[in-house]
């Protein structure tokens, strides 16, 4: 059995090409990847810049997936953050944190929502893992300094969530693999996936978009990450297939 697990930053639909932003492309791209569990990065629910559309709930529509909201703030009159979609049932209730920012930071100007934000969720999927394991979606800082402890505090977030399950974050991570690894290194249990270049969607150069794995079945791994160019976002969804769950 094998879980498909994809995150992607959907830069609120905007087409790569450039233009407004097309909700229905955005649904029928994510309709076409046939993930168990969807992670998405820059979702915006009745914004003035998606002319209020909800993407969310465009894409649960396409998918037939369960959504879960994981927006930590108001933006342009509706909403904006992370998205999950899964396969499966829900258990228990979703959990929306966000992610710290050092205090230096703060004081900075805000041109767009600055907040950074994670969303998890229990699930018991309808194929791949026969128990309930924990999914998570985040998107962290670009700033100096901001990701690093971002990430660190996400890992600690799962898997305190989990608590000895599996548990999987799927996040656009803005840090490329060598600093991931650093900060993976120094949270036990917890393994990166090898992922491909990603952004930009173009013409990818950087490996940003990341899968990190934890408490896995015994004889469960990962199998090799795929990138999706989908005409949608100025980044590729990267998915991966976790093979003997």
């Amino acid at each position: 059995m094998a879980l498909r697990v994809v995150t992607w930053n959907v830069q609120h639909a905007r087409p790569t090409a450039g233009g407004d932003p097309d909700p229905e492309a955005l649904a029928a791209a994510c309709a076409g990847l046939d993930a168990d569990v969807l992670a998405l990065q820059e979702v915006d629910r009745g914004t003035a810049r998606v002319h209020g559309a909800d993407l969310l709930a465009a894409v649960a529509a396409a998918t037939g997936l369960v959504a879960v909201d994981g927006a930590v703030h108001p933006f342009l009159g509706g909403t904006y953050g992370n998205a999950l979609l899964v396969r499966g049932a829900l258990v228990g209730s979703p959990a929306v944190s966000r992610l710290p920012r050092p205090t230096w930071q703060r004081s900075w100007p805000k041109r767009r929502p600055d907040h950074r934000g994670l969303v998890a969720a229990m699930i018991e999927p309808e194929r791949g893992v026969t128990r309930p394991v924990v999914v998570a979606a985040a998107h962290l800082g670009v700033r100096p300094g901001e990701a690093a402890p971002q990430l660190a505090a996400a890992l600690g977030v799962v898997a305190d969530l989990a608590a000895g399950r599996p548990a999987v974050l799927l996040l656009d991570a803005n840090l490329r693999p060598p600093a991931v690894a650093g900060v993976v290194a120094g949270a036990p249990g917890w393994a990166a996936v090898d992922v491909p270049l990603a952004f930009p969607a173009p013409n990818p150069t950087a490996a940003i978009d990341h899968v990190i794995v934890r408490d896995l079945p015994p004889g469960a791994r990962p199998g090799p990450a795929t990138v999706h160019a989908l005409g949608v976002s100025d980044h590729r969804a990267v998915a991966v297939v976790i093979e003997g769950c």
